[in-house]
């Protein structure tokens, strides 16, 4: 049970750190970069709107270039960004370079890592290091200003469970929201920042929260929480039954 745990926390630390907002993200590889390069001067650049951002290390004898992508659960890093990095590392005069990301890294990706001696790190392994460094992985800001003000009369339980699903959405890709009102609901659509119509539909009721995926032309429903269904349980169905209407979506 305690090997269980801890992959479970694990997955949920790697979960979290890709729903922080990105200015705290790259404030946290201001502190990993610091604590890895032990007195090293530290430069961080701005997140790029993909999601990265790099950080240079020097101390008079080496130079390091690091590059953390905080990227949604179904991207991986890919070989074309490993070899991009590479040729940056060669560009800047770099001695080393290391990508970390908050997903999964493919198998292509791990080759050319091999090839061009960049070290790459997956979610898990990026999380562990700042672990073994002894710095602190952010965890998202859980406002409940994001929510509806017709929450602000839900049950307490339902608010956690809007906020969970919400907040399970947008760490799923990277989405805009857009808020439309009606006298009986508020419906938040979830856009692709690529563009093109809305993919999730989060709806408001009085008392109920419906979530909706569109694929095949049209939206579907694929759960509904209310006071009395809003257990752990069902929140964990209904994030599970999301990802994959998501993926089946974002595929089309």
């Amino acid at each position: 049970m305690a090997v269980r745990n801890r992959y479970v926390n694990m997955g949920q630390t790697v979960a979290a750190l890709r729903r922080v907002r990105p200015d705290r993200f790259a404030a946290f590889l201001g502190d990993l970069s610091a604590a890895l390069g032990d007195g090293a001067e530290v430069d961080c650049s701005p997140p790029s709107p993909e999601g990265s951002v790099d950080a240079v290390l020097e101390d008079g004898r080496e130079r390091r270039l690091l590059r953390a992508c905080q990227y949604p659960e179904q991207k991986r890093v890919t070989a074309g960004e490993v070899r991009e990095l590479a040729a940056l590392r060669s560009a800047g005069g770099f001695d080393s370079a290391l990508l970390l990301a908050t997903t999964g890294v493919s198998q292509d990706a791990r080759r050319a890592a091999i090839a061009t001696g960049v070290e790459v790190r997956d979610g898990e392994e990026s999380v562990s290091l700042a672990h073994e460094h002894g710095v602190s992985v952010p965890t998202p800001e859980r406002s409940r200003e994001g929510l509806p003000h017709r929450t602000a009369d839900w049950p307490e339980s339902l608010v956690e469970a809007a906020d969970a699903v919400v907040s399970h959405v947008e760490s799923a890709e990277r989405f805009e929201r857009r808020t439309a009102r009606t006298s009986s609901a508020v419906d938040a659509d979830f856009i692709p920042a690529r563009g093109g119509p809305p993919v999730v539909k989060v709806r408001f009721g009085d008392e109920a929260l419906w979530a909706y995926v569109r694929y095949g032309g049209r939206f579907r429903r694929v759960g509904v929480l209310t006071p009395g269904t809003a257990t752990d349980d069902a929140i964990e169905r209904l994030t599970r039954e999301l990802d994959a209407s998501i993926r089946r979506a974002l595929a089309e």
